[in-house]
């Protein structure tokens, strides 16, 4: 099972927002996207990238144009952030959600 953190759900309305300011249907094509790649977690939950360097247990999954990051918790992936590719992602991003 995938859950999101509430910065999760926050990162991806912000998507959604900054996205749909030019384009409402390339915003919803880009939510879509992002959410049927992490699917793949669902199934391969240790998939995505090693980021112990930000915090320990942390992995990253690139998503269209955004890097999901996430643990796995007991059988479930958790989601606690969804960032622009191009952004300088600090351990304090990720920290500060939890």
């Amino acid at each position: 099972m995938t859950r999101f953190y509430r910065q999760a759900e926050a990162d991806l309305e912000g998507i959604y927002r900054y996205v749909a300011a030019n384009n409402e249907a390339a915003a919803k094509r880009t939510i879509a996207a992002i959410l049927d790649s992490l699917r793949v977690l669902e199934a391969f939950p240790a998939a995505g990238r090693r980021r112990d360097d930000l915090f320990p247990g942390l992995r990253a999954w690139p998503t269209v144009d955004y890097t999901s990051f996430y643990f796995v918790e007991g059988g479930d992936v958790a989601i606690v952030r969804i960032l622009g590719g191009g952004q300088n992602v600090t351990g304090s991003a990720i920290k500060g959600v939890l």
